[in-house]
C-alpha cells in the first residue's frame, strides 16, 4: 500500500514558544470539550525547565513556574472528572499540574529513586481513570548499551495528595526513545521504541491486560534504523494510526493492522515530535516546533 497524498498543512495561530525541541502532549485540560496542547522542555537562553499550555488560538501560552526537570509530559484524567491533568516527569521526579481559572498550577508532586525519562497515560482497566507508564533509563560506567525499566502504575488519590502504586515492571536492554498507548479492540497496548545512541527504530508491543506488561511483538520501523523520539496513536473506524517522529524531524503516519505496519503518509511539516488526536471523529496531528520561536504546527492526517 503506497502513501496517501497529504492534505496541505496549516499552522495554528498560537504564539511561538522559547522552548528548545520541546516534548508535546494533547488532551482536554480545562473541560472545554476541545483539544488543547502542552509543551515541556528547557527555555532557550536561561536554561530553565517549564511547561507552556496552549488552550485558545490567538492567545499567548500559559506558562508554569520553573520546574526541576521536564523530560516529558502527558495529559491524563486521574480522577475521572473528564478534565485532564498534565503529568510532568524529569530529574526531580513527577508533578501533577492542572488548569484552574486559565492558570497552570501544581496540584501534587513526588520524588523518584532515579530520574524519570518518559511518561504515557491510558485507562487500561476501563474504570474512567488513567494509569501511567513511566520510563527510567539506567546506564552503568562500563555499559555499552543502557538498560531501561518501564513501570505500569496506578495513582491513589487521598486528601494528602497523590501517590503511585506499581502494577508491573518490564526491563528492556536498550534506550527508550519514546512510548505511547495504542488503543485496540481488547484494550490498550503499550508501544515502546528502543535503540542505542543514534541507531534504533525498533518497536516493542506490550500487552497491558490485567495490569501486567507482556511483550507481544517486536519489529523494526524501517530499513533506516533511525531513532524514533516521538510516538502517539489513535483508533477510529476500527483502525489504529501511529505517528513516528524520528531524529531528522520527519514524522510518519503508520497504520497498524493484524501485526503489520503500513506507511500511510509523511507529514508535510517537520517537528521535534507529534501527537495524534481523534476528537469528534476528526483526526488531527499537532506538531511540536523544531526551533525556539516557532509555533505549534497542525495537520489533518490521512482518512
Amino acid at each position: 500500500m503506497g502513501a496517501a497524498t497529504p492534505v496541505p498543512a496549516r499552522v495554528l495561530s498560537f504564539a511561538g514558544t522559547s522552548l528548545s525541541a520541546p516534548r508535546l502532549s494533547v488532551g482536554d485540560s480545562n473541560g472545554a470539550g476541545v483539544i488543547d496542547a502542552a509543551l515541556a522542555g528547557v527555555a532557550d537562553g536561561d536554561g530553565r525547565a517549564r511547561v507552556d499550555w496552549f488552550g485558545t488560538p490567538g492567545r499567548s501560552a500559559v506558562t508554569s513556574d520553573v520546574l526541576h526537570g521536564a523530560a516529558d509530559l502527558t495529559h491524563a484524567d486521574l480522577d475521572g472528572d473528564g478534565r485532564d491533568e498534565i503529568i510532568v516527569v524529569g530529574s526531580g521526579g513527577w508533578q501533577v499540574m492542572g488548569i484552574d481559572d486559565d492558570a497552570l498550577h501544581t496540584r501534587s508532586q513526588g520524588a523518584a529513586a532515579t530520574p524519570l525519562w518518559r511518561v504515557a497515560a491510558a485507562d487500561i482497566d476501563a474504570d474512567g481513570r488513567d494509569e501511567l507508564a513511566l520510563v527510567t533509563v539506567h546506564r552503568g560506567l562500563v555499559d555499552e548499551i543502557p538498560r531501561s525499566t518501564i513501570e505500569l502504575v496506578s495513582l491513589e488519590l487521598s486528601p494528602s495528595g497523590i501517590s503511585l502504586r506499581t502494577l508491573d515492571a518490564f526491563d528492556i536492554d536498550g534506550h527508550v526513545g519514546d512510548l505511547c498507548f495504542a488503543p485496540g479492540e481488547h484494550g490498550p497496548s503499550l508501544v515502546v521504541e528502543t535503540g542505542a545512541e543514534e541507531v534504533g527504530g525498533r518497536l516493542h508491543w506490550l500487552s497491558t491486560s490485567d495490569g501486567a506488561l507482556r511483550e507481544v511483538q517486536s519489529m523494526p520501523t524501517g530499513s533506516e534504523r533511525l531513532r524514533v523520539l516521538s510516538l502517539s496513536a489513535v483508533r477510529t473506524d476500527r483502525r489504529t494510526l501511529l505517528s513516528l517522529g524520528d531524529v531528522t524531524g520527519r514524522i510518519r503516519v503508520m497504520e497498524w493492522c493484524d501485526g503489520d505496519l503500513t506507511l500511510r503518509a509523511v507529514a508535510p511539516l517537520s517537528g521535534a515530535g507529534a501527537a495524534l488526536s481523534a476528537h469528534l471523529g476528526v483526526r488531527q496531528m499537532w506538531i511540536a516546533p523544531m526551533r525556539p520561536g516557532e509555533p505549534i504546527g497542525w495537520w489533518s492526517p490521512v482518512e
